[in-house]
């Protein structure tokens, strides 16, 4: 490892390092600012993640780093930030070499769509608009298909809220129109949707788990109980009369016909809301899959 590679570039001298506490590697990449912080060395890029000011301008003590634009506060080790709203700073492996140091001027994952799609549920689960739209840009930019991204910002609207929010409403309005969209309107009305279902879901109790009956009756009685408990505003008999429709392997047509008769003959309830919401949620299971 001590011959040069294409992947590492010198950042100078460890003894320099020492005298001046921090290196910034230019090239063809990203700055990469290089710390010596009690006794190591660390590498990381050079701009905050939260809106790209010089970390060599910050300020570091006891292993913390901090950008003097919006103060967010880094661990030097991970990247990892202690404010979740600024995002985490990617890091990249450094090597003292014959008292030199290199640092791999690579900044990536092993699986690039796994890690996307994992800051795109953690921006969600803290509505952090910033981390929201790196994440959907990063599974596009990883070749993840439209509607997967659709399909996780939906299940996470509807496992996440105790019922159907209007950011799913417009997460499906604004994924309807994908296919006609250029790929930069694309991402926008990705990135609004999600943004959206993540702010209807903010600070609201989880969806409470509920089970099919153990039984399998008939879709026509299946049917019935649904208009039943809908016209008793019977919520919970309602739900578990669905499931029980799912599980027992009804059609997507029948699962409308059933919905939908249940639903008009209370048109105006909620002045008509939750009749767009069910043809809503429909349009939303054609665009994700049914599965």
């Amino acid at each position: 490892m001590d011959a040069p590679s294409k992947e590492f570039a010198l950042a100078g001298s460890l003894e320099e390092l020492k005298i001046k506490g921090r290196l910034v590697v230019h090239g063809s990449h990203r700055p990469i600012l290089v710390i010596y912080d009690r006794g190591r060395v660390f590498a990381l890029d050079n701009r905050c993640p939260h809106m790209g000011f010089p970390l060599e301008c910050g300020s570091v003590e006891d292993g913390i780093l901090t950008c003097h634009w919006h103060h967010a506060r880094f661990d030097l080790e991970s990247g990892c930030t202690f404010d979740l709203w600024a995002d985490d700073v990617p890091i990249c492996p450094v090597e003292v070499r014959n008292g030199d140091v290199w640092v791999k001027t690579t900044f990536t994952h092993a699986d690039l769509a796994a890690h996307w799609h994992q800051r795109l549920a953690n921006g969600l689960a803290h509505d952090l608009g910033l981390v929201i739209a790196k994440a959907v840009h990063g599974q596009l930019a990883a070749g993840v298909l439209q509607a997967e991204i659709v399909r996780q910002v939906a299940l996470f609207g509807a496992q996440n809220r105790d019922g159907w929010g209007v950011g799913l409403t417009i997460l499906t309005a604004l994924a309807n129109l994908l296919p006609v969209l250029p790929d930069e309107d694309a991402y926008l009305a990705l990135f609004h949707g999600a943004g959206r279902v993540a702010a209807d879901c903010d600070g609201e109790a989880p969806r409470r788990e509920r089970a099919p009956l153990g039984s399998r009756p008939d879709p026509a009685a299946l049917k019935r109980w649904l208009r039943r408990w809908a016209n008793v505003r019977h919520r919970e008999a309602a739900e578990r009369t669905l499931l029980t429709a799912i599980a027992a392997g009804l059609s997507p047509a029948e699962l409308a016909d059933a919905l939908f008769a249940a639903e008009t003959e209370r048109a105006f309830a909620d002045t008509g809301h939750s009749l767009d919401f069910i043809n809503k949620a429909f349009e939303c299971l054609d665009l994700v899959g049914w599965q």
